[in-house]
């Protein structure tokens, strides 16, 4: 009887998400994902299930990896306005050194498997709620401290800025140049004034 194959389950969940995150769920096989991870099929099935299963584990440990890990640094930026400014930086700085320009991949899970896939758009659903939450208490807590001019509801200014934010991240996919994301950046920004 052959002996169950011993790994990581984190790091084989590190390296779908780089799968799932250069090919898209629908380009990516069972095969890409075993020999990437290392593993023989029915290792893959007994620790994660199906490719579904394992692709949503993937998006939520890009969640919980990039995004969560990523707010929890900028709210340590004792100036709110700042650490809004610092998220859109970080990301065009993020997406231009990748050579890939593979964009966000919860962005591109949004687009990609959300409207076929219940599953999937809760959890791209929860992802961009918790940005938004982020952006409405950082805009929230700089109006308090006269850090930004408008006034309008933090809730608002965020929903625009998030979907601004998505915006900046399909330009990346698109090959937009530095400039090109610094301008749209300066626009962005400019509504909190």
């Amino acid at each position: 009887m052959a002996r169950p194959m011993a790994f990581n389950k984190d790091e084989a969940l590190d390296q779908a998400v780089g799968l799932f995150w250069n090919r898209g769920f629908e380009a990516t096989s069972i095969r890409d994902l075993t020999a990437e991870l290392g593993i023989t099929a029915t290792s893959l099935y007994n620790a994660f299930g199906d490719k579904q299963q394992l692709f949503l584990l993937a998006l939520e440990r890009y969640c919980q990896q990039r995004q969560s890990a990523q707010l929890a640094q900028l709210d340590l930026e004792p100036s709110p306005r700042k650490a809004v400014e610092l998220l859109f930086q970080h990301a065009i700085d993020a997406y231009l050194s990748d050579k890939d320009r593979r964009g966000c991949f919860l962005a591109n899970t949004a687009l990609e498997r959300a409207p076929h896939d219940p599953e999937v758009a809760a959890v791209v659903r929860r992802g961009f709620e918790e940005a938004e939450k982020f952006l409405a208490r950082k805009i929230s807590e700089a109006q308090a401290k006269n850090e930004i001019g408008n006034k309008q509801k933090p809730a608002m200014l965020a929903r625009g800025m998030l979907a601004a934010f998505l915006g900046l991240r399909s330009m990346v996919r698109a090959g937009a140049s530095k400039s090109e994301l610094q301008s749209a950046l300066s626009g962005v920004l400019s509504v909190l004034d």
